[in-house]
């Protein structure tokens, strides 16, 4: 990843206290590319492995 910061798009979170990572959500335009579909899935993953996230959803 590059120097910037880089953030999932969304995060749900288990539990009453909302501090364990469960479902990580990439969200991309609709008109991507597959290279483009296969970085969004890659990000995905890296973030929910780096949050301790379980599952990866793809949106467009």
């Amino acid at each position: 990843m590059a120097s910037e910061k880089r953030e999932a798009d969304i995060i749900i979170y288990n539990g009453k206290g909302h501090l364990s990572p469960h479902i990580v959500v990439e969200c991309k335009k609709e008109e991507i590319s597959e290279l483009e579909f296969k970085t969004a899935i890659d990000q995905g993953f890296s973030y929910a492995v780096r949050e301790g996230a379980k599952y990866v959803i793809r949106l467009h």
